[in-house]
């Protein structure tokens, strides 16, 4: 099975009625990009990437990252109350990579990868979700 993004979670803190999650995304491959959505069924507040803050939709912030480094990323998520965060990460890659105990029949000579309105049309996606449920010790 090919490897997904790791999310890890760096800190996470609750105070005056919001939650405080630092987290880091290592990318398994050398993603040609990456693609990101944060939910949570309450309201997220803030988001920065690397300490440069972004802006977003209250329920559902979603980014496209080019170019994503392939050590990590780290995000910085404040959520309003003790809510759970739902994050999506789909790394998309211009290649196949291998996976243990599957095959794939070699292309027929009259085909060919093309590009379609911009878009390479050999890709492969490669999408990871975890949820994050507030921790009871850091909330006395």
């Amino acid at each position: 099975m090919a490897r997904r993004a790791d999310v890890g979670v760096l800190s996470e803190d609750t105070a005056r009625e919001a939650r405080m999650i630092q987290i880091r995304i290592n990318w398994p491959f050398n993603a040609h990009r990456a693609f990101i959505v944060l939910r949570s069924p309450g309201e997220i507040q803030k988001v920065s990437i690397s300490g440069q803050e972004i802006r977003i939709a209250k329920d559902n912030a979603s980014f496209i990252y080019n170019a994503p480094p392939q050590e990590e990323i780290e995000l910085s998520i404040e959520l309003a109350g003790e809510e759970s965060l739902d994050i999506e990460a789909v790394c998309r890659l211009l290649f196949m990579p291998v996976l243990p105990g599957f095959s794939y029949k070699p292309r027929p000579a009259h085909m060919m990868a093309g590009h379609m309105m911009g878009q390479v049309s050999d890709c492969t996606l490669i999408r990871s979700v975890t949820t994050l449920t507030p921790d009871p010790k850091t909330n006395p």
